[in-house]
Order: structure tokens, then C-alpha cells, then sequence
């Protein structure tokens, strides 16, 4: 019975983090990507021979989200930290499934490989346009 009982507390508590966490992050960081345009580009494939035109399709429907990659926890390629921590929080994260640490072999070792370097110049060249349109994001709204 001690032992439902500590168990049970345990979840309450996490779930009491992880809504508090949930709460601070929608507070704290206001999403430059609707929830309309997270849908619409999720439903575009990853081409990973060409990142330039995977961002640009992105862009254009007002998605402006960092990859981010699962490994020991989650990271993102391209960023540089604390430098870029305030523009991931503005702009926000898709973080790919399936890309840990945890490979099932050397097939998937090598497609995590190829598209940890697809993720770096990803990041890269968005973290580029958020900078360039930096002055409208300023001024309010989206860049």
C-alpha cells in the first residue's frame, strides 16, 4: 500500500512540473508559427539533398522552427548557446523522432549521420533569415 501510495505521488508530481514547465514555456516564449502553419509544413517531406529549398517552402507558409535532433537529450545543430537561446524560444522547435543515440544499426547510424548534416545547415540558414528580417520582428508580427 506505501508503495500505490508513493507512486501515485510521484505522478502528481510530475505532472505538476511538467504543466508548470508547459505554463512558463507558453509565457515566457511567444511562437513566431501558428499552430496552422506547423500542421501544413509536417505535412511536407524532408528532402535531404536540398535544406535551402526544404526552408523555403517553410518560410513561405510562416514556419520559422529549428530542428532539433534526440541524442543523450535534445540538441540543435547550428545553434550556439546562450547566444541563440532567445531565438529558439521565439521561433521555436520541430524536433525529428528517431534520431538518438539508440541506433538499430549501421543503416540507421548513417541516415542520423546525413541528417544531423542536413539539420546543421537547416538551422543555420534560418537562424540567417530570423537575423536578416530581425528590424520586422522588432516592430511586431511575424518576420
Amino acid at each position: 500500500m506505501l508503495n500505490r501510495v508513493k507512486s501515485l505521488f510521484s505522478l502528481l508530481l510530475s505532472f505538476v512540473f511538467i504543466m508548470t514547465s508547459q505554463a512558463w514555456s507558453e509565457e515566457m516564449c511567444s511562437s513566431y508559427t501558428s499552430d496552422f502553419a506547423i500542421l501544413k509544413t509536417n505535412l511536407y517531406p524532408i528532402n535531404l539533398e536540398d535544406p535551402i529549398g526544404d526552408l523555403q517552402i517553410r518560410v513561405i507558409h510562416g514556419d520559422y522552427r529549428f530542428l532539433s535532433l534526440n541524442e543523450f537529450g535534445v540538441i540543435y545543430p547550428g545553434l550556439n548557446f546562450p547566444d541563440d537561446k532567445t531565438l529558439l524560444c521565439l521561433a521555436g522547435e520541430r524536433n525529428i523522432e528517431g534520431t538518438s543515440d539508440a541506433l538499430d544499426g549501421d543503416e540507421h547510424a548513417d541516415l542520423v549521420i546525413e541528417f544531423g548534416t542536413y539539420v546543421t545547415k537547416y538551422n543555420t540558414l534560418m537562424k540567417k533569415h530570423l537575423e536578416k528580417v530581425k528590424v520586422k520582428k522588432e516592430g511586431g508580427g511575424h518576420p
